[in-house]
């Protein structure tokens, strides 16, 4: 029996990806909430392990690295323009501000305080007693590699802000309505439409406040819903 419920999640999640492939490019690349970019930053930081001499090494490896994923990030953002899918524009300052934060302290600036990367990098290789060359090599590839990467990726995302517009719905994308279907099956695993979606949740707020209001009644509340609920 449990066999056959995974492949019963098996069969619908592969069939929501056949689905999905039309619309592979109809997602934004990046928005202000994430950025691939930022997410590179962040993994070597938080998730990267350096527990020996090895890791140490290939974390430097990666920062060498960086240059390629926003290559990536960029034809992939060229990819979708090409076809009519760009972010509103109000994001880009928010992904350009959290890029530039990444290269605030040293070995960017000449200040007392370390880059998070850096700082990261030099505490787990100091933890493990390894040879202060590392932390110096991997300062080097900072400047060298990782640094222009960004630079290059920030300034890629201020000329690519200029074509577009502060439209934020997928109304505005090709086929936007269709888009649109497909995500509301995806999301939420039936066929119902927007407007049954929105009455059932209305339906459900409703549900849910009257089931409040009892509570109120048993703990002889006086006040509003909305003096409850604060």
């Amino acid at each position: 029996e449990q066999g056959r419920h995974q492949l019963d999640v098996a069969t619908f999640f592969y069939a929501q990806q056949v689905e999905s492939y039309r619309w592979r490019h109809h997602w934004y690349a990046l928005s202000q909430l994430e950025s691939p970019v930022d997410d590179v930053t962040a993994i070597l930081i938080n998730y990267h392990p350096v527990e020996n001499l090895a890791d140490a090494r290939a974390f430097i490896v990666r920062l060498t690295r960086v240059s390629e994923v926003v290559d990536d990030v960029i034809a992939g953002i060229k990819l979708r323009a090409a076809k009519g899918v760009r972010p509103p524009s109000f994001v880009y300052p928010k992904i350009i501000e959290n890029t530039q934060g990444l290269l605030l302290g040293k070995p960017f600036e000449d200040v007392n305080n370390e880059s998070l990367l850096l700082s990261s990098f030099r505490e787990r290789v100091t933890a493990l007693g390894l040879s202060d060359e590392l932390v110096t090599r991997a300062e080097q590839v900072l400047v060298s590699d990782y640094q222009p990467a960004l630079l290059r990726y920030i300034e890629f995302l201020k000329a690519s802000q200029k074509d577009t517009n502060e439209d934020d719905g997928v109304w505005k994308l090709p086929d936007g309505v269709a888009f649109y279907r497909a995500a509301l099956r995806r999301y939420t695993t039936t066929d119902l439409g927007a407007d049954e979606i929105h009455e059932r949740g209305l339906e459900e707020v409703a549900r849910i406040h009257d089931e409040i209001r009892q509570i109120m009644v048993k703990v002889e509340y006086k006040g509003s819903l909305q003096d409850f609920f604060h």
